[in-house]
C-alpha cells in the first residue's frame, strides 16, 4: 500500500510554457519554494558535458525552513523528460517527512505526477551511487519504476545517473542543495 499523496493545494505545477517546466512547492511554512526547469536544457542532461543544471530554484528556500533541497533531472532515449524536486523541512524525522513534486514531459507535454517515491542510496564515501523511483501519474495507476547507477566521478552535491524505465536508457542528474 502506498502513502496518501499531499494535497493537490500543497503541490503544483505548470504545464510547459515558454520551454519552461515550473513545480511549486507549496507547504503552508511561508512562501512557496519554486524549481523551473528550461527544457532544452533538461533534454540536454544526457550529453556527455552538460552545459549547466537545467533548473533553477526561487522562493522560501531558507535554512529557518529546510535542511535541503534534492533536485532530480533525468532525460530518456525515447524523448521522456523527467523532472523532481523533493524539499526536507528542518524539523524532519526522515525522508518520508520531505514534500516532493515531479512531472513528466512526453512530446513536449508535461504531466503532473500524483505521487514521486525517491529513495537514494549512498556509499560509503557519502556520495549517492544508486536511486529508485516509482511515479503514479494519476492516483489509481499502476506506478513507473526508474532505477538509476552513479555514472563517473562527482561533483560536490551533483551526481550523474545512468537511468533506466521500462527497457529505455536515459541519463540524469542529482543536485543536492543546502540553503545559504
Amino acid at each position: 500500500m502506498r502513502s496518501t499523496s499531499p494535497s493537490e493545494s500543497s503541490r503544483r505545477g505548470s504545464a510547459v510554457a515558454d520551454e519552461r517546466l515550473t513545480l511549486e512547492l507549496d507547504t503552508r511554512r511561508g512562501e512557496p519554494v519554486r524549481v523551473e526547469w528550461d527544457l532544452a536544457a533538461l533534454a540536454g542532461v544526457g550529453a556527455p558535458e552538460p552545459s549547466e543544471r537545467p533548473f533553477t530554484i526561487e522562493g522560501g528556500f531558507e535554512a529557518s525552513r529546510w535542511d535541503l533541497a534534492r533536485v532530480l533531472s533525468g532525460a530518456f532515449a525515447d524523448g521522456r523528460l523527467l523532472a523532481v524536486a523533493a524539499l526536507r523541512p528542518t524539523d524532519a524525522r526522515g525522508h518520508g517527512e520531505e514534500e516532493i513534486a515531479g512531472a513528466l514531459v512526453r512530446d513536449g507535454e508535461a504531466a503532473m505526477l500524483d505521487e514521486v517515491l525517491l529513495s537514494v542510496e549512498y556509499g560509503p564515501d557519502r556520495e549517492p551511487r544508486r536511486l529508485g523511483l516509482e511515479v503514479y501519474e494519476r492516483p489509481d495507476s499502476l506506478p513507473l519504476r526508474i532505477a538509476g547507477d552513479r555514472s563517473g566521478p562527482s561533483k560536490p552535491d551533483d551526481a550523474r545517473f545512468e537511468l533506466r524505465s521500462d527497457g529505455v536508457e536515459g541519463a540524469g542528474s542529482l543536485v543536492v542543495l543546502r540553503p545559504s
